[in-house]
């Protein structure tokens, strides 16, 4: 059984979400300035206790209070115009030293010929409607913070498609044993002409700060993370406190809500390079 090893997936808590995807192939979320104070995106699309880590909590994870959590809007989805995005997860203070990521297609053409609908998915086995998983593992450092997971640097993990909706999920592996891991998903967007017309606006950028505030007009999620993470990365003190308060602007929002890790250090996943960021 796909993710066989994870719990059931909460398809209540995803159904709106995804519904609209389905409905509408690409949704886009405005987010009219990079310090989003008018960020807009859905408020209740029926998705409750959101980002909760779940699987069993192991001794690795030494902060008591802390919880793996995937860095992404309270309603558990974001997009992203990469075939192989950067995917950001919160890592509580632990002793391992081992992760591992893990990928999953949803069938949409399948769900169709069901004749489900994802209203009445959470009735079903939805496990039926995820396709293969893609297993890869990941160096971690034992320090606490953001880390960015690059699909590119998994070869194990396929390059993502345009309009499909993906399921990714970060494990701790503990004492050779799966314990605590965080999950969410993902939407590529389709190669619509508004796509084509975004694509070379990022083209036309002349500044890193510029393509960012780019992704954050269109609303998309994770290319806007990677590019304010490597702004924070640059060597102008400058650039990276105005991205520092974007970052913090974007994690401490009413329609994110990661308040408690809004100071935490970004980490690489190679173990001979830790912090990146402070």
């Amino acid at each position: 059984m796909l993710f066989s090893w994870l719990p059931s997936i909460s398809w209540p808590r995803l159904q709106g979400t995804l519904a609209t995807l389905l409905a509408l192939g690409v949704t886009v979320f405005p987010l009219p300035s990079l310090a989003l104070e008018d960020l807009d995106l859905p408020e209740d699309i029926g998705l409750p206790s959101r980002r909760q880590a779940g699987g069993t909590r192991g001794p690795c994870i030494t902060d008591k209070s802390g919880q793996l959590l995937p860095i992404i809007p309270k309603f558990n989805i974001g997009r992203t115009l990469k075939d192989s995005p950067t995917l950001f997860v919160y890592l509580p203070q632990h002793t391992t030293d081992q992760g591992i990521l893990i990928l999953q297609e949803l069938d949409q053409e399948k769900l169709a010929q069901s004749g489900l609908t994802l209203a009445n998915l959470a009735h079903h086995n939805q496990d039926q409607f995820l396709k293969a998983e893609f297993k890869s593992p990941v160096s971690l450092n034992q320090e606490s913070g953001i880390l960015g997971v690059s699909l590119g640097e998994h070869p194990e993990i396929p390059k993502l498609e345009a309009g499909k909706i993906y399921l990714w999920a970060f494990q701790l592996v503990c004492n050779n044993t799966f314990s605590d891991y965080a999950q969410g998903w993902i939407q590529v967007a389709t190669n619509t002409e508004e796509q084509a017309t975004l694509r070379a606006k990022l083209e036309e950028a002349k500044s890193d700060r510029d393509r960012a505030k780019i992704y954050a007009q269109a609303g998309v999620w994770y290319d806007l993370l990677m590019a304010l993470a490597q702004l924070r990365q640059t060597t102008s003190s400058e650039e990276q406190a105005q991205a520092t308060t974007d970052w913090k602007s974007i994690l401490t929002h009413p329609q994110v809500e990661l308040d408690q890790i809004v100071d935490a250090p970004l980490l690489s996943e190679s173990p001979t390079s830790t912090v990146l960021a402070p």
